[in-house]
């Protein structure tokens, strides 16, 4: 798995999270603060990106 995959499953967890948040609505647990920096990565406009251990499922080595 290179960088460009990495990168890529971040950005469909970012919409697949999005997409829940708007399901849900009102209902939803995300703060305003958490769904601007989830559309700041999928823009690409995200500076670093924050990346939670359940996004990343496996082992990865960047060597």
């Amino acid at each position: 798995m290179n960088l460009d995959d990495i990168k890529n499953k971040i950005i469909r967890s970012a919409q697949e999270k999005l997409n829940r948040h708007r399901v849900m609505g009102a209902r939803t647990k995300l703060s305003i603060t958490e769904v601007a920096e989830l559309l700041d990565i999928i823009s690409g406009q995200a500076e670093d990106a924050r990346v939670e251990p359940i996004d990343m499922i496996g082992n990865y080595s960047l060597n």
